[in-house]
């Protein structure tokens, strides 16, 4: 018996070859753009991203084809860790994004995990919204109103570029603070093990968090 869908705001999870079969991604991946679709009635834009699972390039795929007919405009940001993907839909001001990624699930499993404007993930009203709409027929565009597909690979790497420094720099703000109150904080960074993203500005936080008190120590797992 296939492992069921689970749909929440979390995700929609499930297992390739079963629960999360090809058409119930296109069936999701469409109720989305549906939802999206909602508003002015101007075109969309959304980022896709990915983990490195054996089922990414071809849950991606069926992702972007999926939105491209359904009128929406793609930008394909590559293999990316999940925060990356958040902060640049946040940044570019795109109206959403979906990131191809199980988690620490097992290699069978994979999901959509959903993302509005403003780089944050669907809230339960916005899940209950999105559902409704999924009771109904997608709406396929007409060949003159299929969303384009491009390709921004760097966008892990812009992560960390000195034009998007901002997010580091709130980082720092919110350690000092604590610092300050005299909290203990243990900070760690692990670059992931699917999509390791280390920005460019990795040596510049360090360095402050040093000025600050912190005793940095280096290790490999």
């Amino acid at each position: 018996m296939a492992d069921p869908l689970k749909a929440s705001v979390s995700g929609i999870r499930g297992t390739i070859g079963g629960s999360l079969s090809p058409g119930a991604i296109v069936e999701w991946t469409a109720a989305y753009a549906a939802w999206l679709n909602t508003g002015d009635g101007s075109r969309c834009t959304v980022a896709v991203g990915r983990d490195t699972r054996k089922s990414g390039p071809l849950c991606q795929r069926l992702v972007e084809a999926t939105l491209q007919a359904c009128g929406i405009n793609v930008i394909d940001i590559g293999i990316v860790p999940t925060p990356t993907l958040l902060f640049h839909v946040r940044e570019e001001g795109l109206d959403g994004g979906i990131l191809l990624t199980a988690s620490h699930n097992p290699i069978e499993w994979n999901a959509l995990k959903l993302v509005k404007r403003g780089g944050v993930f669907l809230e339960q009203s916005d899940f209950a919204a999105l559902c409704r709409v999924k009771e109904n027929p997608p709406r396929w565009a007409t060949v003159h109103e299929l969303g384009s597909l491009q390709s921004e690979p760097e966008a892990a790497a812009a992560y960390g570029s000195p034009g998007r420094r901002r997010k580091v720099t709130e980082i720092v703000a919110v350690t000092e603070g604590e610092k300050e109150r005299g909290y203990a904080l243990n900070q760690v960074f692990k670059p992931a093990e699917g999509c390791p993203a280390v920005p460019a500005s990795l040596p510049d936080y360090l360095r402050r968090l040093a000025r600050y008190g912190f005793d940095l120590d280096t290790f490999r797992s």
